[in-house]
């Protein structure tokens, strides 16, 4: 290639440059879904299926997608060389997919994909829902029940993220569940079924596992109610009353003097009569025995007083 330029009627000497044309190299043409042996559930009119065929080609070039069964789908890849083409009313049975582009005449052909249409139940996870959260213990993890429908006795597998896969059969009604323990983040969980050696395409589902926050303190109860005062206990018996002393010895009376005396008695007249110390004797003696009986009978009044009031 080369160029000149003209100025007042004068021409440059020519600029040549030289330009390579290289023909594009085609990309392989893939099909990315279904994927080999999947299971396609045959839930339309007459137990048929209807499925997408997703894939990769050349930018622009024109790809043709064939189902063993003889329906034919074309389509044009975009300019990133994605592709996907729609088969419906697609029986039971086990088929094969088969794309091919051409670019620059030349045609290539993908490997072929089985597939397996059947009527089976579809695969559904009812619980957890997509975004659904959970708080984590203080252990930071959670066990999360996962739960689903699926074709009777289909063997379900469930994993989260890339951990172990879990499976289970569904039971006679096509239930099943299964109990993941999941840390703290978010997950994506996945969920195919098997029947049959075919395997479904996954079911997946996002949820996120919060960390634990601590709670605030409680409000304090209302103070208890105060109990009912004890019953008084019944009065003590009285004590058995002390044993009464021993009376007092009485004392000694004690002993008059008796008196004696003489008296002379002196005069003349006739039929007197004289006093003498003979008659005081035994009055003194009386008089003595009058008082030591008074005070015998003054300490039995006492002691008896002194009885009474024990007893009491």
């Amino acid at each position: 290639m080369s160029a000149t330029e003209t100025v007042g009627g004068r021409t440059s000497d020519p600029v040549t440059s030289t330009v390579r044309v290289v023909v594009a190299q085609p990309t392989d043409v893939t099909i990315t879904s279904p994927t080999p042996g999947q299971l396609l559930p045959a839930t339309g009119t007459g137990d048929t299926a209807a499925f997408t065929v997703t894939g990769h080609a050349t930018p622009g070039a024109l790809v043709t997608v064939r189902l063993s069964n003889g329906q034919v789908r074309t389509t044009t890849a975009d300019a990133d060389g994605d592709w996907s083409v729609t088969f419906d009313r697609v029986p039971e049975g086990a088929w094969t997919l088969e794309a091919s582009q051409t670019v620059n005449g030349t045609t290539t052909v993908s490997q072929p994909v089985p597939i397996v249409v059947d009527a089976v139940e579809p695969l559904a996870v009812t619980s957890p829902t997509p975004g659904a959260h959970q708080t984590a213990s203080a252990a930071g993890s959670v066990d999360w029940r996962v739960t689903g429908t699926a074709e009777p006795g289909a063997t379900v597998t469930v994993v989260a993220d890339d951990g172990t896969p879990v499976t289970t059969t569904a039971d006679e009604d096509g239930a099943w569940s299964v109990v993941l323990r999941l840390a703290v983040g978010p997950h994506t969980i996945r969920v195919t079924q098997t029947v049959a050696g075919a395997t479904s395409a996954a079911q997946s589902v996002a949820v996120v596992v919060d960390s634990a926050v601590p709670g605030d303190p409680g409000t304090p109860g209302d103070p208890g109610t105060p109990g009912t005062p004890g019953i008084p206990g019944a009065p003590g018996t009285p004590g058995t009353p002390g044993t009464p002393g021993t009376p007092g010895v009485p004392g000694t009376p004690g002993a008059g003097a008796v008196g004696n005396g003489n008296g002379t008695a002196g005069g003349s007249g006739s039929g007197g009569l004289a006093f003498t110390g003979a008659e005081v004797g035994p009055l003194a003696g009386a008089a003595g025995g009058l008082v030591v009986l008074g005070f015998l009978l003054l300490g039995l009044s006492r002691l008896a007083r002194g009885i009474r009031r024990r007893r009491v």
